[in-house]
């Protein structure tokens, strides 16, 4: 891509694929990337675990969860997403603004559609760090976007760290309408 090019989950999830295949020393085993219908495929996964209960999987998934905004139907179960160990975060935005969305605040519990979602702009450049300043990185630049102004194209990111991360992604997604594992 050019600088300046925009491109969409399909590519963002196909480089970082290619980036991890590339270089192991990421200390991510696998990635699977599902862009078209946000389907995990329960086989692969219990495959990768099948060989090493300890192995570490990236999940990528492409979802769109409604037509001009997230559906209401949805937005529990992104709060509820960012609040399991294996959430990653979610790319997305509104329109033209992509966003890396790693969690939320919600003054009143019972009014999902108030929620903001907490994000870092990925344009915003990082300089160059060596091993001991990762350490030391902490940001409180961050920006809030309400759930229900959140473009309903994203890119939902899972990391199971071992065999009891993918048992418990299972039982949540019996329960939540983001993704369905076939």
């Amino acid at each position: 891509m050019k600088p300046g090019q925009w491109f969409g989950p399909s590519a963002t999830s196909r480089s970082i694929q290619n980036l991890v295949e590339e270089y192991p020393q990421s200390g991510i085993d696998k990635c699977i990337v599902s862009v078209s219908s946000g389907d995990i495929p329960k086989e692969v996964i219990d495959e990768a675990y099948a060989c090493e209960m300890e192995s570490k999987t990236l999940i990528l998934l492409g979802v769109k969860l409604g037509i001009n905004s997230v559906n209401e139907l949805y937005w529990r179960d992104i709060l509820n997403f960012f609040d399991k160990k294996f959430c990653v975060g979610i790319a997305g935005g509104r329109p033209a603004s992509s966003l890396y969305f790693f969690g939320y605040e919600q003054e009143d519990l019972n009014d999902d559609k108030e929620s903001q979602l907490l994000y870092f702009d990925p344009h915003t450049s990082q300089p160059t760090l060596n091993d001991e300043d990762y350490k030391t990185c902490h940001s409180v630049n961050y920006g809030k976007l309400r759930l229900k102004d959140m473009d309903p194209s994203m890119l939902v990111g899972i990391i199971l760290e071992n065999h009891n991360d993918w048992l418990e992604l299972q039982e949540f997604a019996t329960t939540s309408n983001i993704f369905n594992i076939i």
